[in-house]
């Protein structure tokens, strides 16, 4: 069963939240779901937030999330992530959860 791991809930180009939130790591499923006005790509740090890197795909592009999606994601256990919002054009409204 998912649980919800975060809200994002910003009108603005932010990363969010700002220090990070721990991640169970290993091969993992995330989900996004709610109201984007907003691009929505993913970082993971692997020293306790101070330095992140950019989730890409397989091709080593940027997600570049604007919709709702399912994601597989693996990146190994002790890992912080962060939710960096782009481009926001109003009000976006997403809950992030993860199985």
């Amino acid at each position: 069963m998912a649980s919800k791991l975060y809200n994002i809930n910003t009108n603005q180009n932010t990363n969010l939240p700002s220090s990070g939130i721990y991640f169970g790591g290993n091969a993992r499923t995330i989900a996004l779901q709610g109201t984007f006005n907003a691009t929505i790509n993913i970082e993971a740090s692997y020293d306790g937030g101070s330095n992140y890197i950019q989730l890409t795909d397989s091709d080593g592009s940027a997600l570049d999330i604007t919709t709702e999606t399912i994601i597989n994601v693996s990146v190994g256990s002790g890992v912080k992530l962060r939710f960096i919002t782009s481009s926001a054009s109003g009000t976006s409204d997403i809950d992030v959860y993860v199985a």
